[in-house]
């Protein structure tokens, strides 16, 4: 499926962005929890980084390619028009 719309398009790569940024943070998480022997933190850990993989997977398969910028910025760019009081 790929989006049909400039709209479509954008969310489906703030969504990618976003779950390549979110990657990186876990990345760290996981690297910090390696000191500690805390089943339930690893499970928690594994659940948000399925969570994201998939995301990322479905924003793909519709198209959506993550952006070499942080999604914060992304999403900043997306309301600037808005808050200078711009139509969309």
């Amino acid at each position: 499926m790929t989006p049909t719309t400039e709209r479509e398009r954008r969310v489906l790569a703030v969504v990618a962005t976003c779950c390549a940024d979110l990657a990186d943070e876990y990345t760290i998480i996981a690297s910090i929890m390696q000191q500690y022997d805390d089943p339930e933190l690893s499970a928690a850990l594994q659940r948000c980084l399925w969570l994201t993989h998939g995301l990322a997977h479905y924003a793909n398969r519709r198209g959506g390619r993550a952006q070499r910028c942080t999604w914060d910025r992304l999403i900043l760019e997306d309301q600037a028009p808005a808050r200078i009081g711009e139509q969309r």
